[in-house]
Parts: C-alpha cells; structure tokens; sequence
C-alpha cells in the first residue's frame, strides 16, 4: 500500500486547517468533459483541495477525469448524466461526505494499477447515483478507510463493482457485485445493513471476516444464476438471507448468523459451519450445497410451510444441525441428500428422495415423519426417540431406511415396496411399533413393548424385558439367539398374534401367547434358562427340532406340538441333572412329528397325545391329572449302564387311550412308581407293551402286551387286573410271551391269545404265559382266534405260575392227559364256584357240569 504522505497536503495539516475553516465550495466551470487537474476547469479557477467541497453541477451529460492523487473535503454531482472517473493509479481521499446523483467510476478500465477511493473520515454517501469499483492492484482495496472511521450510504444510492472494500459503513442503499470477474468484497469492515447488500447474475459478492448487524429492511441476496454471496468468516445479525433463481450463498469458512430471517427460496453452499442463532426460516425454499452444516443454534427455528432442499454435488454431502432448543414447525420439510444432525424436536417431514443417495438422520426427538422414497437412503446413526405421532416411512420400490442405532417410541412403516436394512447389523426398538422387512447380521433388541406388524430376521435380544405384539413375525436365524443374554430378570412375552419362528435359542423366562414354530429342516430352536409359560401353540414342523429346558406351564388349550417327518420336540439337557416339568396344556404330534426326551421330564395337567421316545438318561415323570393319549417309547439306546425310564408319581388314575413302550429287556429300560406312591391306577384305554422292567405297582384297567412283537415283560410289583384288564400273549409254535414277575399279580379281566408266525395248532398245546411269586384269582374270560375240534382253551393257575393251552375237557393242569391230579383240581374249582368248572359254559355250576367232566375224563385226551 502507498504512503499517502505524498500528497498535497499531510494529514496534519488537513487536520490544522479544518479548525480554523469550513470546506469552500469550487465549482466545475463547463458543462463538457475535462481534466480534473485543470484549474481552468474549476471556479474559482484551482483545483480542489483538502478543505474544499468539489460539485459538477452542470445538467448536461459530461465526465471528468482524475488522474493524481488528490484529497477533498467534500464532493457533490447534482446532475444524475455527470460523471467523475478515477484513473488508473489515482487516489482520491475525503475527508467529507459525498452527494453523488450520478456516477462516480474508479478505474473505470479496470487496469491493474492501485486506484482507490479513501475515506478518511466518518462521512456519508448521499443522493440516488452510483459509486463503481474496479479492481486493479488485487493486493489493495478500492474502497478502504486507513482509520476506524465509517460510510452512511444514503437509501438511494448505489455502491457497484467489485474489488476490495474495507471501510465501516452503514448502509441504508444498495451495494451490489455486478462484474463477472471480480468479485466484491467486504473485507474485515463492520457493517449496518437497512438497505441491500446483492450480488447478481455471474457475480460474487464476499463477506470476509466481516460483522453485518442488519435492520428490519436489511436484505443480502444473491440473485440470478450463477451469482454468489459467499460469508467467510464472518457473523450477519437479522434481516433477511435470500437467493433469486439461479443464486446461491456460500459459507467458506465458520460464519453465524444471528436473528435472521429467510422468507424468500434460499440456496446455501457450505464448505464450513454456517451457524444460525436466533432466526427464522419462513415458509422458504432453502437449498444447501456442499460438503459442511447450516447450523440451527437455540432459538433459531423453522416456521410455516417451506422446504430445505440438501444437494449432495459431486459427492459432497451438505448438512443441518441442529440444538435441543432448535425449533422446527409440522409444516415444514427437509428432503435430499446429506445429513440431519442434532439432538433436537422434530416436528417436520425428513425425506431422503434421491435416488441412489444417502440421508443420514443423527440423533433426535421425532414427532413428525422421517421418510425415504424415490429410491433414496435414509440412514439412522444413533438413537431416534418418537412421540406417539412419530414416524418412520420407507416408500416405494429401491427405497430404503438403514435402520442403526435404537428407536424409542413411535412407528416405523413400510409402503409400497419400500425396504428396511441396517448396515452395522445392530438395531433396538423400545416401545416401538413396526411394520416392514428387516434382515439383521448381528443383532436386534426388542425393549419393554414392541408391536411387530412385519417380518424381522436375525438374533433378538433384550435386557430390559419385553412384550412383544403384532400380527408379524420374527425369525430367529442363528445358534446364538437369545433374549436376556443370560442376564436375570429379563423376559420375554409373545402376544397372541404374534409368531417367533426359526432356529437358534432363547433364554430366560417366556410368556407366549402366540406361536413359537421351530421351522428351519435340521437345525434346532433352543428354549432354555428360564419357566416357560404357554397359553398358545409351540411346534416343531418342517423337519426342525424344537429342544425344551426347564419349566413348561400351559393353561387350558395350550399345545405344544410335532408335526411331519422328522420334526423333533426334545426335552431336556443332557447331563444337566435338572428337571424340566410340564404342567398343564396338550402334547401332540402329526404326520410322522416325534417328542424326545433325553433328562428328567416331569408332567402335571397335562394332556399327552403324541409320541415321545425317552433317550439315555430320559426320566419322564408323571403326576397328577395325566391324560395319555399318546406313545411313551422308552429306549435307551443300549448305551450300557444308562437307561431310561417312566417314573408314576400319581396314585391316579391315569386316562386316556396311550401307550407305554418298554423297548428292552436290559435292566435300564423301567416303569416305577414315584416315591411316596403306594400304586396307580391305569384307565381302561391304558397300554403298557414290549420289554423292559416294570417296578410300578399298578391297578391295571387297561392292557399288558409283552413282547416285541414276542419276547418277556419283567414285573418287581404288586399288580391287580382290574375288570376290564386284558392282558395280551402272542405264542407262535416255538415261542411265546411271557410275564415274569417277582411279586403277586391278581387276576381279572381277560387273556387274549394272539397266534403269531403261521402257528395253527391243530391239537393239544399248552404253555406258562405269568411266572409270579404269587399268581391270585383267574381271569373272566379267555379269547382265542380258534379252537381245534374236540379241545377247549383253558389257563392253569399253581399259584405262581399260569399256563394257558387247549386240551380235552378234563385235562385240569394241562398236561395232556386226564389222571387224577384232574379230579382234585375239578371238585376244588368246582367247590370254590370258578369258572373254570362251568364245563357246559351255562354260567352255573351244577350237576350237568360234574356229569361233563365225568365223561370227559372217561374220553380221556386225544
């Protein structure tokens, strides 16, 4: 920069000689152009000076040139057609004011030498012309002030060019940027600004480093395409941000704005921060550009029915942020590509709807509507809390909600195609409604209440407890699914519409009410640590498994269930040593659905129609109110020394029409009572086949079959046959079943024989089908598929043995001929009123009974 002591006069002496004097006005003498420099121009014939006010006043259209250096105490153009050129490498300093009615150019050439006007007071601009500035020198200012002193720039008036200015000003006119290549600078000034501060079409207008305090009227505005206001640095308070068609503000480096309001379609590009406080976007259009933030400070809000539009540009995504006291009106919407940030209340609708481009959504309040549509991302970073009103939308086919972090509240939609995902594979909903699709890698928290209308996939979790309600459906989808992590206290409860569905495993404790369906052909669907409380159905289909550990409790309907080939309930843990229970409900199986028990199982309540195999190590225990209508298969697998078995601790009785299948005769293979029970009471419709070992005391209503299909039953127990007892023996011609029981067994009821393998006797058989240690009583009736002509079909009771056979008519033990150890079982049988005497089969015994065995005897055997 010049020394401006070279001019005419120092400043001292300017300062010495306004004491003693006021400005003299000198005159331009012709109305035509001229030299400034010319004194002959001027009247009183000198050229104007530091204490002199210079005025053209002429009407005509005239310019006059400048080109030195000169200093001024005033300067007046009254005709609006004069005009006052500052040449290249002219300075003109004043140290009064200005009235300016028409145009006063500095270096109107634009050539690059240092032209300037100077202020060097505080001084006005007045009157309806024009000041224009055109750079020369790019390292100097062309409007400046080498003091702190300021311009008023009067309402009419026009400051126009480009270039740098740096002066303090107030200005109630208008200053505009208006030459393409050079922009207009307010460079480190302070500024009031009631009038306008523009930049026009292909123009910049640059507010660096600068502080602007605008008025109510106070306008900055870029209008046009490609014109530019850029703020760098710098801090604007109130009045009026606003962009034409085409227009753009640009912040380049941190700037605020304070108390502002934006009424007009605004278009912002950010580089750094741009920081609203205390101001109000109204019902405008705003587009924001660019790779940083407009900044919602507290108190600055969003009011009417406007819409901020994010750009992203060439890859670089723009931004809004905003405080916790931000507001942000219903009417309102954000939409586009970029980022929303702020822990704020929103009440608007955010919308991603550019295709293809992502919007990311940080943490907030949300009690309006958070949407992707048109094929846009919207991306949620942290935590979203909704009111009741809150929304969460994805719309239309290829948009997508990119679900992180956790929601609390509100609902979260899907609408005509729209997708949900989540790119960290971790999400949490808490008091969350959701109706969508949703696919998650790792995990999905499901807190305190979650109503699912749609189809989530992944592991669930929680640890706080939930409930979990809806007409949707969750799939678990890995070994590790869990709900409660293990952590105590957490549950977990399945309404009636809702269905959990896959394979995995859920601990800690469940209420379900609805449908947990293990599904997934050969893999296994865990329900352990924790009670397992079943008011609805709970299955294994599709040739899944479904293991159960600890505690079942079912209420009246409740069903837990197997259905088609190879689907699997187990019960359960191997080695665990703990005992599940199951009280209450329905077991049941279909179309090839099997149970397995592996552990101690206990049952109460409960209605058992299915089949279940009980491992190694498979205890079933059976208590109060059983209702078998199923298949209890015990089969340890002959594993040695580990068997398993069905343990009765209920005196009964036990009801319905099932089956207890003792599958070998190892040892291991048992039914017993429990302990404290004396006996149980089997129904009619009861079944207890095969091999094994009995222990249990029992008062047999129903059947005993031994054999597989023939083989041995063991007893250790007191049995009684009840009246409607049967008891069922297959003899083929070299084998038999047989029952052998070390206690007393008390007979009743009826002996089926079954001839098996083509055995047809034809004459005498006989063989011992009860070994007891004490055989009581004899059965009512005996039924046989044939009776070879001539024979009868007959038991023989020592009392511990009970041969059955068919012989002739008097052959009493069975042996095969008639003697007299015959006669004497006739008379004690007959003497004792058994039925067996009853020869005539007349239901009475009485001489003709005694006559038939007389002549039987004398017939002897065949």
């Amino acid at each position: 920069m010049r020394s401006y002591l070279c001019l005419p006069f120092s400043i001292a002496t300017v300062a010495t000689l306004s004491a003693s004097s006021l400005a003299a006005p000198i005159e331009w003498e012709v109305p035509d152009y001229g030299l400034w420099e010319d004194a002959f121009n001027w009247s009183p014939m000198r050229i104007p000076s530091f204490n002199d006010e210079a005025i053209l006043p002429h009407a005509t259209p005239y310019s006059v040139y400048m080109q030195d250096d000169h200093l001024l105490g005033g300067l007046t153009i009254s005709n609006p057609f004069a005009g006052l050129d500052l040449l290249a490498g002219s300075v003109l300093e004043m140290r009064g004011s200005i009235h300016n009615e028409g145009l006063i150019r500095v270096n109107p050439k634009g050539s690059p030498l240092e032209t300037q006007l100077l202020i060097d007071a505080n001084m006005s601009i007045t009157g309806s012309g024009m000041i224009e500035l055109n750079p020369g020198d790019d390292d100097e200012p062309v409007l400046f002030s080498s003091v702190s002193d300021t311009i008023t720039h009067g309402p009419n008036h026009t400051l126009t060019g480009g270039g740098r200015v740096e002066v303090s000003m107030v200005n109630q006119g208008r200053i505009v940027a208006n030459l393409p290549h050079a922009p207009l600078v307010l460079d480190d000034v302070d500024l009031q600004n009631d009038g306008e501060l523009t930049a026009l079409a292909a123009t910049s207008l640059v507010i660096d480093r600068s502080e602007i305090d605008q008025g109510a009227d106070g306008v900055i505005q870029a209008v046009g395409p490609g014109a530019e206001v850029s703020v760098h640095g710098s801090q604007i308070t109130g009045g009026v941000l606003r962009t034409g068609v085409g227009g753009v503000i640009r912040s380049t480096l941190g700037s605020s704005l304070i108390g502002m309001t934006f009424d007009e379609p605004l278009s912002l590009v950010l580089d750094t921060a741009f920081v609203l406080f205390d101001s109000s976007v109204v019902s405008t259009t705003l587009d924001l550009r660019g790779e940083s933030a407009l900044i919602f400070e507290d108190g600055s809000e969003l009011v009417g029915t406007g819409v901020i539009n994010l750009i992203n540009e060439n890859g670089v995504d723009p931004a809004v942020i905003f405080r916790p006291e931000a507001g942000i009106e219903s009417a309102y919407q954000i939409q586009g590509a970029g980022s929303v940030q702020g822990e704020f209340a929103n009440r608007a609708t955010i919308t991603a709807d550019q295709p293809g481009e992502v919007l990311v959504v940080e943490r907030l309040l949300n009690d309006g509507s958070l949407r992707a549509e048109m094929g846009g991302t919207l991306r949620f970073t942290y935590v979203c809390e909704q009111t009741e009103d809150g929304v969460v939308q994805s719309v239309g086919n290829a948009s997508v909600v990119d679900l992180n972090g956790g929601f609390v509240g509100g609902k979260i939609q899907r609408e005509s195609g729209g997708e949900f995902i989540s790119s960290t594979g971790r999400v949490w909903f808490q008091n969350t409604e959701f109706d969508g699709e949703l696919e998650i890698s790792d995990y999905i928290s499901f807190e305190e209440h979650v109503v699912n209308n749609g189809v989530v996939r992944g592991r669930l979790h929680t640890s706080l407890g939930v409930v979990i309600d809806g007409d949707g459906r969750f799939e678990l989808v890995d070994a590790n699914t869990s709900t409660g992590n293990n952590q105590s206290g957490t549950s977990m409860t399945q309404m009636p519409d809702h269905t959990l569905t896959g394979w995995g495993r859920i601990s800690g404790p469940i209420d379900n009410r609805g449908l947990i369906s293990a599904d997934e052909f050969g893999q296994t669907l865990l329900l352990d640590s924790g009670d397992l409380l079943n008011s609805g159905v709970i299955q294994a289909v599709g040739g899944a498994t479904l293991r159960l550990e600890h505690t079942v409790i079912q209420t009246e309907g409740a069903v837990v269930r197997a259905a088609g080939p190879g689907s699997i309930i187990e019960f359960g843990r191997p080695g665990a040593g703990q005992e599940a229970v199951v009280r209450g409900g329905t077991l049941r199986s279909s179309t090839g659905g099997m149970f397995k028990l592996d552990d101690r199982l206990r049952f109460e309540h409960t209605h058992f129609d299915t089949t279940m195999t009980l491992d190694a190590f498979g205890f079933m225990e059976v208590g109060e109110d059983f209702v078998n209508d199923g298949v209890i298969v015990i089969d340890p697998q002959m594993i040695e020394f580990f068997g398993a078995s069905v343990i009765l601790d209920t005196s009964g009785p036990i009801e319905g029409d099932g089956i207890i299948r003792l599958m070998r005769n190892d040892g291991f293979t048992t039914i017993s009572n429990g302990l404290g029970v004396i006996r149980t009471e089997l129904g009619p419709g009861q079944r207890i086949e095969g091999l094994g070992i009995v222990r249990a005391n029992l008062l047999m209503h129903g059947t005993l079959s031994p054999g597989l299909p023939i083989g041995e039953m063991l007893i250790n127990a007191d049995i009684e046959l009840g009246d409607t007892a049967r008891v069922e023996i297959d003899i083929a011609s070299d084998e038999h079943d047989r029952i052998s029981n070390t206690n007393a067994i008390t007979l009743n009821g009826t002996l089926e024989i079954r001839f098996a393998d083509g055995f047809e006797p034809d004459g005498y058989w006989a063989r011992q089908v009860i070994e007891s240690g004490s055989i009581l009583a004899q059965f009512d009736s005996i039924e046989v598929p044939s009776t070879p002509p001539g024979l009868i079909t007959r038991t023989y009771n020592t009392g511990t043995e009970l041969l059955v056979g068919q012989t002739c008519l008097a052959d009493f033990d069975l042996d095969g001929d008639t003697d007299f150890f015959d006669v004497s079982l006739f008379i004690t049988a007959f003497t004792n009123g058994l039925n067996n005497a009853d020869l005539n089969d007349d239901g009475v015994l009485n001489f003709f009974d005694v006559s038939a065995f007389i002549v039987g005897y004398g017939n002897g055997c065949p």
